[in-house]
């Protein structure tokens, strides 16, 4: 069964409706804006999650915010604080919260996002860059305190989306990645499987093109 989490219930329908149209169990939609949501409401979440699922097999992490690219000095300290809030502490306060229906599933996965501002610094991405570092140190530390669940990062590429062209306005569409890539569903799939144990605390990058095997997983 697929849980679906986002601000607004009504952003989830069609992919409701396409999965049921499958043949598949109804999805268990939550309206839960986590911009505005503490420890109380994570916990409240996860003990309503444990009253309807005996176990949790994966935890995918989706957050997108735009944040002004500028130079450090020159930057506001609520952009840093707002990147921080959402692109860090919001993903880390939910999975904290969601590990132990985590553990109760052997090989769990958890997919954190990945962007190559946060695994190298390049000028004018502070907030934003600083914010998927810490994602990527969290994602290593959790995979070296658990054993039975996997976590790892996943830059998807450049993707075809009003985030994207709000930093790169002059990017042709048709260069850019579809959501529905099957390369890129492809890359969500595996990790989210069992097939490969071993994949944790990794930092992956979803090719151009190419596929999961040429790639090396």
């Amino acid at each position: 069964m697929v849980v679906m989490l986002d601000r607004r219930e009504k952003t989830m329908t069609g992919l409701y409706d396409d999965i049921v149209a499958e043949g598949c169990a109804e999805p268990i939609l939550i309206a839960l804006d986590l911009t505005k949501a503490n420890n109380e409401h994570m916990d409240t979440l996860a003990a309503g999650l444990s009253d309807q699922l005996p176990r949790l097999h994966g935890l995918v992490h989706l957050p997108l915010t735009a944040a002004p690219l500028t130079p450090t000095i020159l930057s506001k300290t609520e952009t840093w604080t707002q990147a921080w809030e959402l692109l860090f502490m919001k993903p880390m306060l939910l999975t904290r919260a969601l590990l132990p229906l985590l553990e109760k599933t052997e090989s769990a996965s958890v997919i954190f996002p990945g962007l190559a501002q946060g695994r190298a610094g390049k000028a004018y991405w502070g907030a934003p860059g600083a914010a998927f570092a810490a994602i990527e140190n969290l994602s290593q530390t959790l995979a070296h305190e658990y054993d039975d669940i996997r976590f790892n990062t996943l830059d998807p590429g450049r993707i075809n989306s009003a985030l994207r062209h709000k930093y790169y306005p002059g990017e042709a569409k048709s260069e850019l990645r579809d959501f529905n890539d099957p390369l890129l569903i492809d890359y969500f799939i595996f990790l989210l499987s069992d097939q490969d144990r071993n994949i944790t605390g990794q930092q992956l990058e979803v090719p151009d093109s190419g596929n999961i095997e040429s790639q090396g997983k």
